[in-house]
């Protein structure tokens, strides 16, 4: 029977607060145990493997835990908690494998003979005692039984040996000895594989020593561009490196990984987003080195560098970048007959982003078309076609309406011939585009263009960005090129394609149509350079 001691022991020992692991990543550990469980950063935790089986004997529904050791609290968050360091254990943890918090209740210690009044049952049984009695010893047997199951639970593999080793001791000749010697005899097998694994098991090389490099401003205009560069020496030290960063304020902190340029670089463009608002920004990064440890660099979690947003000067969002596009297509509307009426087009555009009042880009560019076409009719019945060659240059000036509109208005100039001598002659044009949409999300363009000798064109964008390195244009339009003759209608779609963070590619096919007998494709490639 339990002492008065012990009683007041049980009574008073802090109840253990217990959780359960819900993810489990590389070099992170989580558990939904969090600060309003009272849980406190570096505290110690104890892990265990639940297993469930059905007692062969008994036929009863037996839940143990296995303890696989102990690790301490990385970071504690209001309803969650991290850990990183999970060496030492015995097993990897899982996810659905219990994590206990706080002192463990006290057992009370194991007895080495059966409880009062069971000896006398049993020794009844031994001088021929009648049958109730014996049905009594093996009652007792089965309470004795359920008691060592109860007491073994959670503890380590000696302490369950010696437990069970009491309950043969006590009933050598019950109906369950041999069960029990049996379930002895393999947990002290388990007991000494366990011990030879560690023995056996290869002690990992000492890290080797790392060094990092890491330069970041304090401050930035809102909606500028961040680049980021962190310099790590051995260069192979590290197999990953992820920035984190959130605003001042915020519980959760984002992350982004930085992608390996050259041997002992990792590079990244500050996340637009954190960027948007005046405010302060709280960031550091992090490194997973070969050992699968962390380390952190440029600040930790605890004390993590701050960047100042600051707001742009009146009247200016902050310059952007930069872009280079080079274009080239053949447009056929008779592929399939015998008159010729197609063109080969190449166009180089210069974007620069300003974001000065309600100027947005301001874009220059040059081109020329090259092209042999008519009046349908005339040409299909063996008429002489008119062939162009035209140069062109061109300036254009894009206006934000708000966030959701935007106007383009482009100005042509250059100069073509289209007869024998190859006189020259000047030509202008204009364009003008209406943007419904984000600039960089998806968006409807509606514009118009006319150029002298070239012809005009009515044309309906669709920029689809859902998949943001493979953008897609969807167009038609309604034009008379090349040479100002019979409206036909084009049907396109362009796609591209980030090579990385300052190289796209892209290509075009689309279906031309004059009338039912006049129809072909349309091909075409271009280059995009951005900074």
């Amino acid at each position: 029977m339990p002492t008065l001691l012990t009683l007041t022991a049980l009574l008073l020992a802090p109840a253990p607060i217990e959780g359960v692991v819900v993810y489990v990543g590389e070099g992170e550990v989580v558990v939904d145990l969090g600060a309003d469980r009272g849980l406190k950063p570096a505290a110690p935790l104890r892990l265990f493997r639940r297993l469930t089986l059905t007692h062969p004997i008994t036929q009863k529904k037996i839940e143990d835990r296995f303890p696989i050791g102990e690790a301490k609290a990385a970071e504690v968050g209001a309803l969650l908690t991290i850990i990183r360091d999970v060496k030492g254990l015995a097993r990897p943890p899982a996810v659905g494998d219990f994590a206990v918090y706080g002192a463990a209740p006290l057992q009370p210690a194991p007895s080495t003979t059966p409880p009062r009044g069971e000896d006398e049952l049993i020794g009844a049984l031994r001088r021929g005692a009648p049958r109730d009695a014996h049905q009594a010893a093996l009652i007792a047997e089965e309470r004795a039984l359920g008691e060592a199951l109860e007491a073994t639970l959670a503890q380590p593999l000696d302490a369950r040996i010696a437990r069970w080793g009491d309950f043969i001791a006590a009933y050598p000749d019950g109906r369950y000895a041999e069960a029990i010697a049996a379930e002895i005899a393999s947990l002290r097998a388990l007991l000494e594989d366990t011990r030879r694994r560690q023995i056996a098991a290869p002690r990992p090389a000492p890290p080797a020593e790392i060094t990092t490099r890491f330069q970041g401003p304090v401050q930035i205009e809102v909606n500028r561009r961040l680049d980021l560069a962190l310099a790590v020496i051995p260069p192979d030290a590290p197999t990953a490196a992820r920035l984190f960063w959130r605003r001042q304020g915020e519980i959760i902190w984002a992350q982004a990984p930085l992608r390996r340029d050259g041997r002992f670089y990792h590079r990244l463009t500050f996340p637009a987003a954190a960027l948007t608002a005046p405010g302060v920004v709280e960031y550091f990064i992090e490194i997973v080195r070969g050992d699968a440890l962390l380390m952190p660099v440029a600040g930790d979690s605890k004390r993590p560098r701050r960047l100042q947003v600051r707001p742009a000067p009146p009247g200016a969002e902050g310059r952007g970048g930069s872009a280079l596009k080079l274009e080239s297509r053949y447009v056929d509307f008779n592929t399939v007959g015998e008159a010729v009426d197609r063109y080969i087009q190449f166009e180089g555009t210069f974007a620069y982003e300003i974001n000065w009042r309600a100027l947005k880009v301001f874009r220059v560019g040059m081109g020329s078309v090259d092209g042999e076409g008519g009046e349908t009719k005339r040409i299909d019945a063996g008429a002489p076609t008119t062939k162009l060659a035209l140069n062109y240059a061109f300036a254009e000036a894009e206006l934000g309406l708000g966030h959701w509109v935007g106007l383009a208005a482009r100005g042509y100039t250059g100069n073509h011939h289209t007869n024998a001598e190859g006189v020259s002659e000047s030509v202008s044009g204009a364009e003008a585009r209406l943007r419904l949409g984000g600039a960089d999300s998806t968006r409807l363009v509606l514009g118009a263009q006319i150029i002298d000798a070239l012809g005009s064109k009515a044309f309906a964008d669709m920029h689809i960005t859902v998949f943001p390195k493979a953008p897609i244009k969807a167009s038609v339009a309604v034009t008379g090129l090349p040479v100002d003759a019979d409206l036909g209608v084009q049907l396109g779609l362009q796609s591209g394609y980030q090579v990385s963070e300052r190289l796209s590619v892209l290509g075009e096919l689309g279906w031309n149509v004059r009338t039912i007998n006049h129809h072909g494709l349309t091909l075409g490639a271009g280059l995009g350079l951005s900074w």
